[in-house]
């Protein structure tokens, strides 16, 4: 059924317009056709509306099986059974300035910002773009990690900015274990403070080494200070410039597992 307008005539009483019954009958089945297609009676309080499913040449306007819109109004909550879309791209606002959203809680799958999409495997984060795109991990204007498409990691320039702080187990006392690598670009004067602790916690050494490049970049110069010991020497450094990336290299003293803590920091 279409919904019926009501005929008010042209003038105020000209007695063109429908009779009184008429006008009433078709008020009923407005309300009819509006309640017929909407349910505002659903479970739990839920608001339906009629879905049209075509199998063959079959036509069936029914209710959907779900619950479309349902307000919890024990907890003040819009409960949405569906997704969420503008009519128009880039033009729908969640929050403002002045009334920003308070929590968003979103699962593990992902958020997607443009072609980068960011989810979660335990406790870490995951950056991946669609196709070629090689997500960069930003802050203002400095641009800290890019991961091309093929895994692989670059450190862009980071201007008196601590970089980051991370954990590396060397197991055995090899000489000159490669535990770090850099893009040169854009460096001149990095710094790294290590902590190096033995399993068993006995012996310990922390200290600060300061990596220059040189003019060409292709070799990096480096000192040792600010050096201390607890137990037993742990282990030795090294810092060199390969194929434009400044590495950091250990030589641990012990045949055992070390645990090294090293943060770093762009200081020119």
């Amino acid at each position: 059924m279409a919904y019926e307008i009501i005929n008010v005539g042209e003038l105020p009483n000209d007695g063109t317009g429908d009779p009184v019954r008429v006008a009433f009958i078709k008020i009923n089945n407005n309300f009819a056709e509006f309640n017929n297609s909407i349910d505002p009676l659903g479970a739990n309080g839920a608001i339906q509306f009629k879905k049209i499913t075509t199998n063959g040449n079959v036509s069936t306007n029914s209710f959907s099986a779900s619950n479309n819109f349902v307000f919890d109004a024990t907890a003040n909550t819009l409960v949405l059974n569906g997704n969420i879309s503008p009519l128009t791209a880039n033009v729908m606002d969640i929050g403002s300035n002045a009334k920003p959203i308070g929590n968003i809680y979103i699962s593990s799958t992902g958020l997607k910002l443009g072609n980068i999409t960011i989810s979660s495997t335990a406790n870490g984060i995951t950056f991946s773009g669609e196709g070629n795109t090689s997500p960069v991990l930003q802050s203002g204007n400095i641009n800290t990690v890019t991961v091309n498409a093929s895994g692989g990691i670059s450190y862009g320039n980071v201007p008196k900015a601590t970089i980051s702080t991370f954990t590396v187990d060397t197991a055995t006392n090899a000489p000159n274990q490669k535990v770090f690598e850099l893009l040169a670009t854009g460096l001149n004067t990095i710094r790294f403070d290590i902590v190096s602790t033995t399993s068993s916690g006995s012996d310990r050494q922390t200290a600060t080494v300061m990596a220059v490049k040189s003019a060409n970049g292709a070799i990096a110069k480096y000192t040792v200070h600010n050096t201390i010991f607890q137990g037993n020497v742990v282990t030795n450094y090294q810092v060199t410039s390969e194929f434009g990336n400044i590495v950091l290299k250990l030589s641990p003293f012990l045949n055992t597992t070390v645990t090294h803590k090293i943060s770093y920091q762009s200081v020119l």
